[in-house]
């Protein structure tokens, strides 16, 4: 479509557009006052909350004989006196009959929208105002007629001063553009509404704006390793949520990432595209703030109701995103997996923020976060602001385990934020999908500016987040920020920075005190799983690396309280079976063979105990004999180390102080003297005096065979049988 600008007002129209001229010569005297506020009604309020109000979303019954007008435009984004100004629409037929000649007019409203509820219902068609002041208008040569269901874009553009704005810094904010649509042969055909900031001197303090972005889920499964890769493969394939966030923030460092580690870690080891999504995300999470959820990313508020922490090793945050060492990290990467690359970079993420689910922040959950470390806690639902001006994006908050940094993203901008960002409606014809998707982004600029017009001392800092759910359009994503980015009036800052940066107080709603958990299960299911957990831990010292022995369990039970399995409850309690199985299998891997009673016939000597180890690891273990009477003592506790698999006989000092038969308890013991093993019985029948007994009869035995052997020797006599003694010769 053809479009030129006649400089003339609509054909019919020339007495309505000479009204409207005089009117706005008297706007002009009325502004040269001060900038003017539009208001809106209680009933506007509410019915233009969120980005429904920002455009035509669907056509319904009522409305499909009227053609959609979309405002998607408006460059640029801060129009200055000497700018030039270009305003893009999309008209749409939604009617069944040909559009055959189209006109298009431009006005704006003059009066400076100092609210943001009065922003939301001008957009929405809820506030009254004094026409708008014409600048521009078009005859759209159509190259054929415009069919049910076409859609056209119609570009006015027109210099700054044509818009006859005040060019005094008191006069800038958002001001309202109307696009008007009609025909011969139907008249008024439809009309968009949309925005233009006026910054007439730019010299404004920007409004500062975070962005966090989750980068968690799908449901983990550690006892299922390949399912939670195909779940993972898909979301991180091209138009899966995982794909597009990484693919969409990649490139811009002002975003804020929250992250599963175990999730990456599990990408890491699965198919060459979970490896390749893997090894995006470390790239970009270089120079940025990145934040570490807890292992399979719990639900926070299951653990706050049970009274335990999560599972998760004790790391100290790093103050601020860190510039890898370039030659250490290609040193390191030469000859690392993917997985050593991922807990490398892992161990260097930021650990003291909390993510709780949605709608599930809460004062019990705050505490239970501060409890744990983390100090910083997103709220998705309290604490908003109350008042006629905007509050900023965080706020301290005192609990009973110290005082947390609350970060309350704006319900306003956070909705407009994922709606600019969302696929297209596939309801919806594709243009019009499109510039409903392009008139948010616009709302949510002018929603910024608005902010930054409004009488307070310091300056504003916003936050906005995507849920765990959110799913984006990678390049719809990649264009809000680096619009947000390259905006004159907005500074994107790291979450760190807000974090760092005091923000003044303001009136908000109060945060429950506690809420129901993603999680539905009872507290008491929740406490004995973490109980089996820590007799795991307390068990795993028998090795040298007790991570490694314990990992299992811990990480199935962390992922049966994971937020990404929802309401899936026969899950949960399938995964933390599977825990129990493992921590009994764990917990029964070392044991003492059983053998006979044992007979201790002197007053010292050693018991042999025969000990095996089941377990997939070495272990060293103590062997202690506790015995029920204190005829037997036992004289030390020897220690062994039991390679996989293995069994060893293990010789314990034992003395008797006297005779009697002496039941005997085996306890295999850690290194902090806790007992690892089901403690074994067996009797020792202990005889001391026998020795003693046997030796005083066996030398009484000897005795009487020496004094035997020389009586006999005596009573014999000399025998005359022995050779007679040598004479000399005697002379002859």
């Amino acid at each position: 479509m053809a479009a030129r600008r006649t400089g003339r007002p609509a054909r019919g129209g020339r007495a309505r557009m000479r009204g409207r001229a005089v009117l706005g010569a008297t706007f002009v005297a009325l502004l040269a006052l001060g900038p003017l506020s539009l208001g809106t009604s209680s009933s506007s309020a509410a019915a233009t909350a969120g980005p429904t109000a920002a455009g035509p979303r669907v056509v319904t019954e009522e409305t499909a004989a009227v053609p959609a007008v979309v405002v998607t435009e408006v460059t640029p984004r801060s129009v200055g006196p000497d700018d030039t100004v270009s305003v893009s629409a999309l008209l749409t037929n939604t009617t069944d009959t040909p559009l055959e000649k189209v006109h298009a007019y431009l006005g704006v409203v003059r009066y400076r929208l100092s609210s943001r509820q009065a922003l939301r219902g001008w957009a929405a068609g809820e506030v009254t105002t004094a026409d708008p002041t014409p600048v521009a208008d078009l005859d759209l040569d159509l190259d054929e007629p415009l069919a049910p269901g076409a859609s056209r874009t119609v570009t006015f553009t027109a210099p700054a001063a044509d818009l006859r704005l005040l060019p005094y810094p008191e006069t800038s904010g958002a001001r309202g553009i109307v696009v008007t649509f009609s025909d011969d042969a139907q008249g008024r055909l439809g009309e968009g509404r949309g925005f233009l900031v006026w910054d007439p001197t730019a010299d404004g303090a920007p409004v500062r704006l975070s962005v966090v972005v989750p980068v968690t889920g799908p449901a983990p499964d550690p006892t299922d390793p390949a399912a939670w890769t195909s779940r993972i493969d898909s979301e991180t394939a091209e138009g899966g949520r995982l794909g597009a966030i990484v693919a969409g923030t990649a490139a811009h460092r002002g975003v804020s990432w929250v992250v599963d580690p175990a999730l990456v870690e599990r990408a890491a080891a699965g198919t060459p595209g979970t490896v390749a999504w893997a090894s995006a995300l470390l790239a970009g999470a270089s120079g940025r703030d990145v934040f570490a959820t807890d292992p399979f990313d719990p639900d926070l508020a299951a653990l706050a109701a049970a009274g335990v922490e999560p599972l998760t090793d004790d790391r100290s945050p790093v103050a601020a995103p860190q510039e890898p060492d370039a030659e250490a990290t290609a040193a390191a990467s030469a000859t690392a997996t993917p997985i050593d690359d991922v807990r490398r970079a892992a161990a260097s993420w930021r650990t003291d923020l909390a993510l709780p689910a949605e709608g599930t922040a809460s004062t019990e959950v705050l505490a239970a976060a501060a409890a744990a470390g983390p100090r910083l806690v997103v709220v998705d639902d309290g604490l908003e602001g109350v008042g006629s001006t905007t509050a900023p994006g965080s706020t301290a908050v005192a609990t009973s385990s110290g005082d947390v940094t609350a970060l309350v993203p704006d319900p306003h901008l956070d909705a407009l934020f994922r709606s600019a960002t969302s696929p297209l409606d596939p309801d919806l014809p594709t243009a019009l999908a499109a510039a409903n998707r392009d008139h948010d982004l616009m709302l949510l600029l002018a929603e910024i500016a608005t902010v930054g017009e409004e009488p307070v001392a310091a300056q504003r800092h916003l936050l906005v987040t995507g849920s765990r759910t959110w799913t984006p359009d990678a390049t719809a994503l990649g264009h809000v920020l680096g619009t947000l980015e390259s905006h004159r009036r907005i500074d994107l800052a790291p979450v760190s920075t807000l974090a760092g940066t005091p923000q003044p107080s303001s009136d908000r709603t109060p945060l429950p005190v506690t809420t129901s958990p993603v999680a539905n299960l009872r507290t008491a299911t929740v406490a004995r799983a973490w109980d089996r957990v820590a007799e795991v831990r307390a068990f795993a010292g028998v090795t040298a690396d007790p991570a490694s022995l314990g990992s299992a369990p811990v990480a199935t039970t962390s992922a049966a309280l994971s937020v990404a399995w929802g309401s899936a409850t026969t899950d949960r309690v399938r995964l933390l079976d599977d825990a129990r199985a493992q921590v009994t299998a764990i917990l029964g891997g070392i044991s003492v063979v059983a053998g006979s009673d044992i007979n201790l016939i002197s007053d010292r000597g050693n018991l042999p105990i025969r000990v095996r180890n089941d377990l997939g690891v070495a272990v060293s273990v103590g062997v202690a004999l506790v015995p029920d009477d204190p005829r037997l003592s036992v004289l030390d506790v020897p220690s062994a180390t039991l390679e996989p698999g293995s069994e060893q006989n293990v010789q314990v000092p034992v003395r008797a102080i006297g005779s009697g038969d002496v039941s005997v308890v085996v306890r295999l013991t850690g290194p902090d003297g806790e007992v690892v093993a089901e403690p074994y019985a067996f009797d020792v029948r202990v005889r001391a005096e026998w020795e003693t007994v046997g030796t005083g009869v066996m030398g009484g035995l000897l005795a009487l065979l020496v004094l035997g052997g020389v009586v006999r020797t005596i009573r014999r006599g000399r025998s005359a049988r022995r050779t007679a003694p040598i004479r000399p010769l005697e002379d002859a």
